[in-house]
């Protein structure tokens, strides 16, 4: 399915929350999709090389505090500092 159906689907389907977009705001690149009593982070990021790697560490970094935060949150867990650097 490529990004673009997506993203057409989510806003008709209205399950999942659009985080960021790409391509000048034509394709979704990252959603949020609450099921049941969890998540799923979908996102289009491309990790084949290293380089790949160090462009996206820091989207990355910032996706694993807000599943920690957020996994905090359900066990009644203050949260923690700020995800953004």
């Amino acid at each position: 399915m490529s990004h673009k159906n997506v993203h057409k689907r989510c806003l008709t389907l209205n399950r999942y929350t659009l985080l960021a977009r790409a391509n000048g705001g034509d394709e979704a690149a990252m959603l949020l999709f609450r099921f049941q009593r969890g998540l799923y982070i979908v996102t289009s990021l491309k990790n084949e090389i290293a380089s790949d790697l160090q462009i996206n560490q820091a989207i990355m970094e910032n996706l694993l505090h807000f599943s920690v935060n957020w996994l905090d949150q359900k066990k009644g867990i203050f949260q923690r500092g700020p995800i953004s650097r």
